[in-house]
């Protein structure tokens, strides 16, 4: 009970739903960025922005 009378009574769940969905949109984020870099790179001959994707593959293959 606080000073003023009232109750704190809720919790503080993780939620496995929530952690997933989080996953998934940061997943797909670095997914999209990941193909736009490849595009980009392959169009403007950039070793850097190919290079790039690839580390975000890596990133990818983490997340999932």
């Amino acid at each position: 009970m606080t000073d003023d009378g009232r109750t704190h009574d809720h919790r503080h769940r993780i939620d496995p739903a929530t952690d997933r969905r989080a996953l998934l949109i940061a997943l797909l984020l670095i997914l999209g960025f990941m193909v736009v870099e490849v595009v980009a790179g392959l169009a403007a001959r950039s070793l850097a922005l190919i290079g790039d994707a690839g580390h975000m593959l890596v990133d990818v293959g983490a997340l999932g």
